[in-house]
């Protein structure tokens, strides 16, 4: 083989490898994003699920005080009740 044949042979074999390495960095890159969004979906789910059922407590505990004033006797027991 020439030196000519044998450039050309190792930069075809260079761009080969480099253009393999570049899709695999992408390829990485493309799992990773993937993986990296379900989980923060599954972290919003999660804080929005918790938040809800907070509400839903507040609102059961809003409306259980609301009922005691109903039938508070005093003017005492009607403010710490509000």
């Amino acid at each position: 083989m020439t030196n000519r044949k044998i450039g050309i042979w190792a930069a075809s074999l260079s761009i080969a490898f480099g253009l393999m390495t570049l899709l695999g960095c992408l390829l990485y890159g493309l799992f990773y994003i993937d993986n990296d969004r379900k989980e923060n979906l599954m972290k919003l789910e999660t804080g929005y699920q918790n938040s809800f059922y907070d509400l839903s407590e507040s609102v059961t505990s809003i409306e259980s005080n609301l009922c005691k004033m109903m039938v508070s006797t005093s003017d005492a027991e009607s403010a710490i009740l509000a």
